[in-house]
């Protein structure tokens, strides 16, 4: 609103106010002063019937009606009042303008009605037909021996009282329009100040919106409007103090996502990109704030893992994906109390790369290691069918030992090496309780000589399972063996039920135990939690590791609960077979 425009309304309000309460002022007070002037003739009336009386009550005494009608005229004349006076049935004796013969009964008159009916005094306001105008009527009662005789009735013209209440009413007017005068030309001062000191708040919140958060407004005066301005320019001040420290934060933020050497990108519910970093502008040259994210970063798995977090499903998703020729770990995540999400792209190509390059390394090294490992067992066996000296037939069986451990090594390298190069071929429907069954018949005499017992417990509705079929029985192998191995007393329990859509292995020892702080590392490759019992045992720190992949190449799970000096247990769910798959 201008400061034009604003003055205006004010002003023009205020006129209209002032002039309709002077108005509404000018005709309240019309009626007051005539109601007034009404009240006062007759209370004049009355007092005038109370000084003239005397006189009426002498001539009725006399009982001369010429004296009475003379004396009526003579107070009229004198009075400038029109005198009647009737006797208590309403006929006239005598009246100042007209002979007493020529009126009729008066006895229905309102004021001489109500004199009549007892009343101290009677009044009324009509027209008369007689003189033809308006008359002001007061009638009172005429006493003669303490009874009343006659009833005297004084009357005024009503022009007479308008020509006096015109006289008051002109007065008023005059001082009610300098009122209203003097009040337009205050109002037009203050509607003048009112508008310039709120049009002086606009133009300092104009800069502000514009940017000059250093704008502030001048007080004069310790008013409402002053406060108004003091609030004002406290918000000025606390908006600049906020907007230096978002200033300051973009300014951070930005220093930070320009070193983030992760792709990151800011879109809102619908995909359009809001914020990106200049990793991300680097792998995407093309990239513009307003278009949508998937013009970038074509990839299903992001779209659902976008689709997925906005039904409430996940708050956080992530994963591996390739894009061109690329290896990325991708991280999706919602922006809490907002409709937006955070993408973020860690390029793993390298890693992936030099991860190929190690199991490629490993699984060379193993093939051409196992040959020449292979000799040296059999020379050790040769060694050891001679008749050798008992020192040589020592070194003999250490040879034997070491090639032995070393050729198991080398085997589950290659089972590793093969696990993550089939990753989830050949999956079929899988009888995991009768292959269970299997491997635990096969490990009960090796139990049954360290005097442990080895138990299956399966419940008879329990369904196959969707998996391969060779890496079912390495997994028992595996876990059993590690069980009858770390176990002196007690026993092994292998337990198998149906889990929703899972299919869970419980294998539950009462070995020697695994520490706290061992637990997150025990599927690491070549993790050894007792190096010194594992050499003893011929273990080679890749078994957990192998059946580690073997679960998660059947879209598994894994995990181990583990008390030292208690027990062990490894709880495997794998998914159940249905004809879908």
């Amino acid at each position: 609103m201008s400061k034009k425009t604003l003055f205006k309304k004010l002003f023009l309000l205020m006129v209209v106010t002032y002039i309709v309460l002077g108005i509404a002022l000018l005709t309240g007070a019309k009626k007051y002063i005539q109601s007034a002037n009404i009240e006062f003739f007759e209370h004049e009336l009355t007092s005038n019937a109370q000084t003239v009386m005397p006189l009426i009550e002498q001539s009725l005494s006399a009982g001369y009606k010429n004296a009475l009608n003379n004396t009526v005229n003579d107070i009229s004349r004198h009075s400038n009042r029109r005198l009647t006076v009737t006797d208590l049935n309403g006929v006239v004796l005598a009246d100042s303008e007209n002979e007493p013969s020529s009126f009729g009964d008066h006895s229905n008159r309102e004021e001489i009605k109500a004199v009549l009916s007892g009343q101290p005094y009677g009044e009324s306001l009509r027209y008369s037909t007689t003189l033809q105008e308006n008359l002001l009527y007061v009638a009172v009662p005429v006493i003669l021996e303490g009874k009343p005789a006659a009833v005297l009735r004084l009357s005024v013209p009503v022009k007479n009282i308008s020509l006096f209440t015109h006289k008051i009413f002109k007065s008023m007017t005059a001082i009610i329009v300098l009122i209203v005068v003097l009040a337009l030309l205050a109002a037009y001062f203050i509607s003048r100040q009112v508008s310039k000191r709120i049009s002086n708040l606009s133009a300092a919140a104009l800069k502000i919106a514009a940017g000059d958060f250093n704008a502030k407004v001048v007080i004069r005066k310790d008013d409402e409007i002053g406060e108004l301005g003091k609030s004002f320019n406290k918000m000025s001040e606390e908006i600049n103090r906020l907007f230096s420290e978002v200033s300051e934060g973009k300014d951070t933020l930005d220093k930070i996502l320009s070193s983030v050497s992760e792709e990151i990108l800011l879109s809102d519910k619908d995909g359009k990109i809001l914020l990106f970093n200049d990793a991300f502008k680097t792998q995407y040259a093309n990239v513009k704030e307003g278009r949508y994210y998937w013009e970038f970063v074509r990839n299903k798995e992001i779209e659902s893992a976008i689709g997925k977090i906005k039904t409430g499903g996940e708050s956080t998703m992530s994963g591996e994906i390739e894009a061109d020729g690329k290896y990325f770990y991708y991280y999706v995540s919602k922006i809490k109390s907002e409709d937006s999400f955070v993408i973020t792209l860690r390029d793993i190509t390298s890693f992936r790369r030099l991860d190929e390059f190690k199991k490629d390394f490993i699984a060379n090294a193993s093939h051409e290691l196992k040959t020449p490992v292979t000799a040296i067992a059999g020379f050790a066996e040769t060694l050891d069918a001679e008749n050798l000296p008992q020192e040589s037939r020592h070194y003999a069986e250490i040879i034997k030992k070491h090639a032995q451990r070393l050729s198991n090594i080398i085997n589950d390298l290659l089972s590793l090496s093969s696990l993550e190069n089939a990753y989830g071929d050949e999956k079929i429907e899988v009888d995991i309780v009768k292959t269970a069954n299997d491997i635990v018949n096969m490990y009960k005499k090796k139990a049954e000589e360290k005097k442990i017992r080895l138990v299956l417990s399966a419940l008879p509705d329990v369904k196959n399972v969707y998996a391969n079929e060779f890496n079912m029985e390495q997994m028992f192998v595996n876990l059993i063996d590690n069980a009858v191995k770390y176990t002196d007393k007690g026993g092994i329990t292998v337990e198998i039920k149906n889990d929703g859509g899972f299919v869970e292995v419980k294998i539950t020892d009462t070995g020697i135990g695994i520490a706290k702080e061992h637990l997150l590392r025990l599927f690491e490759r070549f993790y050894v939690v007792n190096k010194s019992r594992s050499r003893k045992t011929g273990g080679t720190g890749l078994g957990l590791s192998i059946v580690k992949h073997i679960v998660n190449s059947n879209n598994g799970a894994v995990t181990v609960e583990s008390t030292e000096g208690k027990g062990t247990a490894v709880i495997v769910k794998i998914p159940q077979f249905s004809k879908s798959m």
